[in-house]
C-alpha cells in the first residue's frame, strides 16, 4: 500500500487520519457544513470525511491524481465518491482564491502543509483560504512549533518551524482570529527534530478582508 506512505508513516495512516476527522467534529463540523480539505492526498481523513458529510459537502484538493485515485480505489471505492457527490480539484499553484469560490466553505483543513511550506508559501495558503472561507468560519491547520523559518516555497519532505506569535501575526493579517487547541499529531518513529509532532491550531474568520 505505497500510497499510505507517501502521505507520512505508513504505521500512523489510520491514526492520524481518525484524528483529523475528531478535530473537525471537536471544532464544530457537522454534516451538513462544507469542508474543504486542501491537501487531501490519498484520502488519509477524506475516507472518515465524506462518509459523514452530506452530498455535495466534501471537497478536495490533490494535484497528485494517481495518488488520490490510488487512495480512492482502496479506501472508498468510486460508488462512495458518486453517491457522496465529491467535488476534486487539481490545481497546482497553490492559488485557493484563483479556482475556487469567495465565502464557500464552513471548515478548511490544511493538514501537514504548512510544516513543509515556506513563508512565502505559507502566508499564500493562509490567505488564500481565508479568501474562499465563509464568515465566521473556520481553518484547521497543523505546523511545526520551533524557531521561525526563513525558507520560501515548497520543501516537499523537508520540515521547517514556526512560532505561534508568527502564525498568530499570520492570521491577524487575514482577519483571522487563531487559537491553540493543544492538540499534537502523533509523530512517526523517524521524527526527531519535533518530538512532539505537528501542533493543531484553528483560525476563526471575522470578516473579508475589505470589509475591515
Amino acid at each position: 500500500m505505497k500510497y499510505r506512505g507517501s502521505v507520512g508513516p505508513k504505521d500512523l495512516y489510520d491514526i492520524v487520519g481518525a484524528q483529523q476527522f475528531c478535530v473537525m467534529v471537536k471544532m464544530g463540523m457537522r454534516d451538513t457544513h462544507k469542508m474543504l480539505d486542501f491537501g487531501c492526498g490519498s484520502l488519509r481523513g477524506g475516507r472518515f470525511f465524506i462518509p459523514y458529510l452530506l452530498p455535495g459537502n466534501y471537497h478536495g484538493v490533490e494535484p497528485n491524481k494517481e495518488l488520490l485515485y490510488a487512495g480512492i480505489e482502496n479506501e472508498l471505492g468510486w460508488d462512495a465518491i458518486q453517491a457522496k457527490n465529491v467535488t476534486f480539484y487539481h490545481f497546482d499553484d497553490w492559488m485557493m482564491a484563483e479556482h475556487l469560490e469567495r465565502n464557500m466553505f464552513d471548515y478548511i483543513l490544511i493538514h501537514s502543509i504548512l510544516a513543509h511550506s515556506g513563508k512565502d508559501l505559507l502566508e499564500l495558503i493562509i490567505s488564500g483560504a481565508a479568501t474562499v472561507l465563509k464568515n465566521n468560519g473556520c481553518i484547521v491547520t497543523t505546523f511545526f512549533e520551533g524557531k521561525d523559518s526563513n525558507k520560501s516555497g515548497w520543501l516537499g519532505t523537508g520540515n521547517c518551524s514556526y512560532s505561534l506569535e508568527y502564525m498568530e501575526g499570520v492570521g491577524i493579517k487575514n482577519n483571522l482570529h487563531m487559537t491553540d487547541l493543544m492538540i499534537y499529531q502523533q509523530p512517526g518513529t523517524h521524527q526527531k527534530k519535533y518530538p512532539a509532532g505537528q501542533k493543531y491550531i484553528s483560525y476563526t474568520k471575522y470578516g473579508d478582508k475589505d470589509e475591515a
